[in-house]
């Protein structure tokens, strides 16, 4: 038995062009490898998005990831982000860090409001139930009577 040696794969493709194979088949061969590849790093990317953790130096990307992981509902997290809109907070985490933070950005959310003449009719219960869930009754009452002083608007009659 004498050894036969095993032509490359290059060879191999050479002899299929030689007979009369498509000169196609190699370009095509290549397009659907970079097509596997493309999914596979768009796959990639995609999961590795959703791992990512928020950037410190993104304070608004860092605060819509603890507004998630607070389990605040939406109408509450909407809140929050108007209030930290409103009161253009730099860095709006902030005010999340101690009750005392809290009552503050509340009194002067609710200044602010009353100097606008705005009014947020369910605004005084949302806020109680976020300080309640952040940080207990104690605090969520002060809250609560804190944000009942936002005036409401008086509607206008015409006569």
């Amino acid at each position: 038995m004498t050894g036969a040696v095993k032509p490359s794969p290059l060879d191999a493709v050479r002899d299929h062009l030689d007979k009369g194979g498509s000169p196609y088949a190699p370009l095509v061969l290549l397009l659907a490898v970079l097509a596997i590849a493309g999914v596979l790093l768009l796959l990639h990317r995609l999961e590795h998005r959703k791992e990512a953790k928020p950037q410190a130096n993104d304070p608004k990307a860092l605060f819509a990831a603890v507004l998630n992981k607070l389990g605040l509902s939406v109408v509450q997290r909407d809140l929050l982000r108007r209030i930290a809109f409103d009161l253009r907070l730099p860095h709006p985490t902030m005010m999340l860090l101690s009750p005392e933070l809290f009552q503050n950005h509340v009194r002067q959310w609710r200044q602010l409001l009353n100097e606008r003449e705005q009014d947020v009719p369910e605004g005084p219960l949302r806020l109680r139930e976020i300080a309640e869930l952040l940080y207990g009754g104690e605090t969520a009452e002060k809250v609560a009577r804190l944000a009942k002083r936002i005036k409401v608007a008086q509607p206008q009659t015409s006569g």
